[in-house]
């Protein structure tokens, strides 16, 4: 968009045979669609297409201004908003028979929630910040040395996401089992996480909360997959 100097993104979907492309959501900030296991919705991230602020504290918790999770239905129907999670939501990943959607998002409260209040009332304060980590900014996020990135699932019919991990320290990557009852993921845990990061592949079981480690430290890994998913 020249005329705000702002990208515009939005869902297509093009056949295979021919490739011509329907434009299937309006944007302005749609991105990351993934089919279903029917193939008969897709599940996307909406959000702003330019980083804007909460003008009231109701849409600061519910991450108003943030990406989240949305159902488009393929044989018709207006999208629907799934997740209102206050730093918003990450991409989606379908279980095996369609019912849920687990997802890693950001987790936290800022350390100097006084300037974030004020904010909401045009007040500008001094922000101090308390940073004891080397990794503490990312280009296109600032600062997020307050922020922990955990796994969520939530049901495809609607309802509150669930956390599934927690801790000081980022889970990513979750993939469901063929079987549904367990989610694999990518975490780095060790004490020198902050300093050499080097994620390991883990496992939760989502009947018992149990946690497994697939692999060391020794290498970083991401980006497990069952093996059905290999080609």
């Amino acid at each position: 968009d020249h005329e705000h100097f702002t990208y515009q993104r939005s869902v297509w979907l093009a056949a295979t045979a021919d490739g011509a492309p329907r434009r299937l959501t309006n944007g302005p900030g749609d991105t990351a669609p993934r089919w279903s296991p029917d193939g008969h919705t897709l599940a996307f991230l909406r959000g702003p297409a330019t980083p804007t602020q909460p003008k009231t504290r109701e849409e600061r918790d519910a991450g108003a201004t943030r990406a989240q999770l949305w159902l488009l239905p393929l044989d018709g129907g207006e999208p629907r908003q799934l997740t209102h999670l206050r730093h918003g939501a990450g991409v989606a990943v379908w279980s095996p028979d369609g019912a849920t959607i687990a997802f890693a998002a950001h987790t936290g409260q800022p350390d100097d929630p006084d300037v974030d209040d004020a904010a909401l009332e045009n007040i500008s304060l001094p922000r101090v910040r308390t940073i004891d980590q080397l990794f503490h900014k990312l280009d296109g996020e600032g600062y997020i040395y307050d922020l922990r990135a955990h796994l969520f699932s939530v049901a495809v019919s609607g309802g509150e996401s669930r956390q599934l991990t927690d801790g000081d320290w980022n889970d990513s990557d979750p993939r469901w089992a063929p079987d549904g009852r367990t989610l694999a993921f990518a975490s780095d845990r060790s004490e020198e996480r902050w300093i050499w990061p080097a994620a390991a592949v883990w496992t939760l079981d989502l009947v018992n909360g149990a946690l497994h480690r697939l692999t060391d430290e020794a290498l970083g890994a991401s980006s497990p997959k069952d093996r059905k998913s290999v080609v």
